[in-house]
């Protein structure tokens, strides 16, 4: 019988896989993440990357904040991630579904701040345990980190 590859094949990644963290589960050190094979060599997309693509993951990864991603409009429990690996989610994503994606206002609009399937929006839990939308915390951080 013939065996088929096909979209169930996990994409080559390189770094750190990211995983939800669920609640009540203690924060993964740096040695729990599992290292995968070296990271690919630069791209084509990659060299035409808007740099304001890396800034903004930079941004949320040094922000040590919480990103939740609702499952649904129905459903807004959903996952939460701590800002490494919601970083790692959104690179992950942009492999996935937005490999030709180099423009920043594109990226934002397509892989940064809503889910893919049903487009409902990330939120950010701020310092004081409230959340509001990503979008206008990340546009808002990164003007602020540019003075």
């Amino acid at each position: 019988m013939l065996a088929i590859a096909a979209c169930g094949d996990p994409p080559e990644t390189s770094g750190k896989v990211h995983e939800p963290r669920r609640p009540g589960v203690h924060e993964p050190d740096q040695d729990s993440f599992v290292e995968l094979a070296p990271a690919p060599e630069t791209t084509l997309e990659d060299s035409h990357r808007d740099p304001e693509i890396d800034r903004a993951l930079g941004l949320i990864r040094s922000s040590k904040l919480r990103f939740l991603a609702p499952e649904s409009a129905d459903d807004p429990a959903g996952d939460e991630y701590t800002a490494e690996q919601f970083a790692s989610m959104l690179e992950s994503k942009r492999d996935w579904v937005g490999y030709d994606i180099t423009r920043f206002d594109l990226w934002l609009d397509e892989i940064a701040t809503c889910s893919f399937l049903d487009r409902v929006a990330y939120r950010v839990v701020l310092a004081d345990g409230t959340s509001r939308e990503l979008r206008p915390w990340l546009v808002e951080q990164l003007a602020l980190a540019k003075d």
